[in-house]
């Protein structure tokens, strides 16, 4: 079943319109919930007055800050210990952005909930917000004190200082950087910026609870790692550490930011004061302003090289804007220093110094990468500049300077690269997009000019030292198996892959094994679907019980027919010696085990816990058109070249790598979120905020160069954030080769590339082609 392209196994189900998602699935005589938010960036809410609105016929309750614990909490559902700060609670009494949440109203239905949220009165005491993040550490006005912040510095030195407004702090060095870049032949320095990018996922954040038969709160959420959910609900609301059970239908899209509590806590709060389910679908509006986005950044890179473009010193200077709160910004930073630098391979001297602001906008947090595209997008930007300075072809400069297998690294786990294609992927790329013979640009007519560049990128698979997950798997009396996981498939098809990992080590068809997901009752502990981990990490936990049950069935086998183990051969139909004399269906054979006395139902166990986190690989080429007159630029062909080690599903990995491509188009020509000055986001609708269309998007080419990954399940290592990675680098380098225009802020739009042809003819330059 290893590089099958199978189907996904709810797809069918999916596009028949099926019920399959938390709305789908809510109880009848929900209360809805609906969310009273601030309408101020920054403020303490000194009296709610919710008279009118508890008067109003239908109206079940309404909870305010008083009704949860003020203990601070993070709303990360990631690991623990968190790296993030503890620095909110569930209803808040000091508002940090324009609308938090300040009340929730639960109603017979919506229309009586909206109503209501109009008749309760909340008087604030307004204070001055921090709105830009280049300028909020240690300008004297900070959004926290030290008792409304917590964190784990037994376990993490976050960097975190409250009195300076940081909220996360990065640093670690290699080699002497001064020392290095005074010694280079050639320095480039560049600072890279970027805008906070939505996730804009096709279902918005939902979530409805109610209290089963024993008392327990049941909550189904279209979450990204139940258990997580479970111990930040508890945690969040004060309950019992038992009294939660997180379940995860179809996941209609997440992107990282379902890897958050905005609005779980809310909904079991409301049935565990009124005893009723309660369900909240957030609007796409709120989805914008009341979540989470992307890290906004600032990124300074000084890149040092002798004059044939061997690179010798990397020096980064990142700045990002963590918003209201903290979760993830100390992962962001970790990411975009380890997860990205050690790409190049051969420096003498790396230095990465990386902080996250605190400001009153809508708080960062898990976005596909995070940290990752960041990062990338700057480096990959200054080692265009110094090829374009050398005059040297940027695909020769990258396949000089690159790491390869078996090379070391410091900032790499575990220090040696196992699997990497990287040179490979280059040289293929090159191929596929036609380079040599279109590079660096050619004229088209006389306003349009034709362009190609490159870029690559490596990420993690997991978090070493940190995921841990189980998998359990059932022999069962009908002769079939079930697989049981906490994984979160979020739409990409992690069911399907784990399905024939699976298969592949039981040696029996997928149609033979069964697969429970996501339930915090019932599957195992699973850290879910964050940091690219479900093929490695969980596939890993899989093949590990697999094989165990396996073992378990030669033992029973052994016991059973009084042969030894070593002698019998298990497949899809027969328990058999291997001499033929001895020949059992399998069906016999499971249920023989259910009679036998002394024997139990064959349950295997497999438990992963990352030693190292592999990178996977990517490179990317495109090919476009600038309109010289208008700045206009029209995308003809994007190649994306992936090592994600050995491909499990070439049909499900190339949806990924088109979806992250895609994604990462719209991060680097169209998407920007605004905000005006009192610090409301303007680019809360799908209309003000553009993501891209198919008719903005070009031909997608993926391929995949394996590498063969020795930790992974069969050699696979992830790919899901790494194709996010090379869009931005790939199509700014091609705009530099078209217009001599070094544009160093997403998005790259036609005024910017016009404005830069204008500034470059003023001074006297002029096009390259």
């Amino acid at each position: 079943m290893i590089r099958q392209p199978i189907d996904k196994i709810d797809g069918m189900a999916a596009v028949m319109g099926k019920p399959m998602y938390v709305d789908d699935l809510k109880p009848e005589h929900c209360l809805f919930v609906k969310v009273l938010r601030s309408p101020h960036a920054y403020a303490e809410v000194l009296h709610i007055n919710a008279e009118k609105a508890l008067a109003l016929p239908g109206v079940a309750c309404v909870l305010t800050h008083e009704d949860v614990p003020q203990k601070p909490m993070t709303f990360a559902a990631e690991a623990s210990p968190e790296g993030s700060p503890h620095d909110r609670t569930v209803l808040e009494r000091i508002v940090r952005f324009v609308d938090e949440p300040v009340a929730v109203v639960a109603a017979e239905t919506e229309a009586i909930a909206e109503q209501a949220l109009g008749l309760i009165d909340v008087t604030y005491r307004v204070m001055e917000p921090n709105l830009d993040f280049e300028t909020a550490i240690d300008n004297g006005n900070p959004i926290y004190t030290k008792e409304q912040v917590f964190n784990h510095w037994d376990v993490w030195d976050n960097g975190n200082d409250f009195a300076i407004n940081r909220c996360a702090r990065k640093h670690r060095t290699f080699g002497d950087i001064q020392k290095t870049l005074a010694e280079c032949d050639i320095v480039m320095e560049g600072t890279f910026r970027a805008p906070a990018q939505a996730h804009a996922m096709m279902e918005t954040h939902r979530a409805f609870c109610y209290k089963d038969m024993r008392g327990k709160l049941v909550i189904y959420s279209s979450a990204q790692s139940i258990f997580h959910v479970q111990r930040l609900v508890t945690e969040g609301l004060g309950l019992p550490p038992n009294s939660v059970r997180v379940i995860k239908p179809k996941v209609g899209g997440a992107f990282g930011g379902k890897n958050s509590i905005f609005i779980e806590p809310l909904v079991a709060l409301v049935t565990h004061k009124t005893g009723r389910p309660a369900v909240l679908n957030l609007t796409r509006q709120e989805c914008f302003t009341s979540t989470n986005t992307r890290h906004a950044f600032r990124c300074t890179v000084k890149l040092g090289a002798d004059r044939e473009g061997v690179i010798k010193g990397i020096d980064v200077d990142m700045l990002t804007n963590a918003g209201a709160h903290g979760e993830h910004s100390f992962d962001v930073l970790q990411v975009a220093c380890n997860n990205t630098l050690p790409i190049y391979g051969k420096v003498e001297a790396l230095h990465f110094w990386g902080q996250a602001a605190y400001t009153n906008t809508v708080p960062a947090g898990a976005f596909r990468g995070f940290g990752g595209p960041q990062s990338t997008f700057s480096i990959e930007g200054a080692v265009s500049d110094l090829a374009y300075h050398l005059k040297m072809d940027p695909c020769e400069l990258r396949l000089k300077n690159i790491i390869h297998e078996n090379e070391k690294h410091p900032f790499v786990a575990g220090e040696v690269i196992r699997s990497c294609s990287l040179d490979r992927m280059i040289l293929r790329g090159k191929e596929m997009i036609g380079w040599d013979a279109k590079y660096p640009c050619r004229r088209v007519d006389d306003h349009t000019i034709r362009a190609v560049g490159m870029s690559i990128a490596m990420h993690g698979s997991g978090i070493w030292g940190l995921d841990s997950v189980n998998a359990t798997v059932n022999f069962n009396y009908d002769g079939c198996f079930t697989l049981f996981v906490g994984a979160c498939d979020l739409g990409t098809g992690g069911d399907t892959v784990l399905l024939q990992i699976a298969s592949e080590t039981l040696g029996v068809p997928v149609e033979r094994i069964n697969i429970v997901v996501s339930d915090s009752d019932v599957t195992p502990y699973d850290k879910g679907a964050y940091a690219s981990s479900t093929t490695y990490v969980t596939g890993n936990a899989v093949k590990i019980a697999c094989e165990d049950v396996r073992k378990k069935m030669f033992e029973a086998a052994a016991k059973l027919y009084e042969r030894p183990a070593e002698d019998f051969a298990i497949d899809a139909d027969f328990v058999r010696t291997k001499d033929g004399a001895l020949q059992i269906p399998i069906l016999t054979f499971a249920e023989t085990i259910c009679r036998f006395i002394g024997v139990t139902q064959l349950v295997g166990v497999g438990g992963w816990k990352c030693p190292v986190s592999p990178p996977p690989y990517a490179a990317g080429f495109v090919e476009l058109d600038v309109d010289t007159q208008t700045g206009a630029i029209k995308l003809l062909d994007y190649v994306e070249l992936v090592d994600c080690g050995t491909v499990i599903n070439p049909k499900l990995a190339r949806i990924q790598a088109e979806g992250g491509v895609a994604q990462g188009i719209g991060y680097t020509l169209y998407e920007d979120v605004h905000y005006n000055q009192k610090g409301k986001m303007l680019t809360d609708s799908l209309i003000q905020y553009r993501i891209p269309t198919e008719m903005d998007l070009p031909r997608i080419q993926t391929e995949f160069i394996e590498s063969y990954e020795p930790s992974g399940p069969y050699g696979a290592k992830s790919m899901g954030e790494v194709v996010f990675h090379t869009p931005a680098a790939a199509i700014r380098e091609a705009v530099l080769h078209a217009t001599g225009v070094h544009i160093n802020t997403l998005p790259i739009t036609p005024e910017k590339v016009l404005m830069g042809i204008l500034e470059n003819e003023s001074k006297g330059g002029e096009l390259p082609c």
